[in-house]
């Protein structure tokens, strides 16, 4: 498997445990000290996020990705795209889409996402 395919096959394995929803693959495939900032710019830790994605807590009904792409240098691979994601938290629907930049590392375990930058955009027709 290249680089390449082995960061896409994280990136899908993430979405995959985060529309399970998996905590424990998601602890896993999130580094230690990963950090990302949300939609609103708030700063996002693993934890949170694996807290999140609990049963009963977020549930995804909904999460498209569009416009993948992939850049890999050295033990560092980036993977930029378009998402559109709908489901609850805490009883609330919500509906986004998303500009998204995910930086993964190659570490003993795989490829383990590191950092991630989401963006809300305006719903392209």
């Amino acid at each position: 498997m290249s680089s390449t395919d082995g960061v896409l096959r994280a990136f899908h394995d993430i979405r995959d445990a985060l529309m399970a929803p998996d905590p424990t693959a998601l602890e896993n495939l999130i580094a230690d000290d990963y950090r990302g900032f949300d939609i609103r710019g708030m700063v996002e830790t693993r934890e949170a996020i694996i807290e999140c994605y609990q049963p009963g807590v977020a549930r995804l009904e909904m999460f498209e990705v569009n416009d993948i792409r992939t850049h890999v240098s050295g033990n560092l691979g980036i993977v930029t795209g378009l998402g559109s994601l709908t489901g609850t938290y805490g009883g609330d629907r919500f509906t986004h889409v998303v500009r998204f930049c995910d930086i993964f590392e190659a570490r003993e375990l795989g490829w383990q996402l590191l950092f991630t930058q989401t963006t809300e955009v305006e719903e392209t027709k």
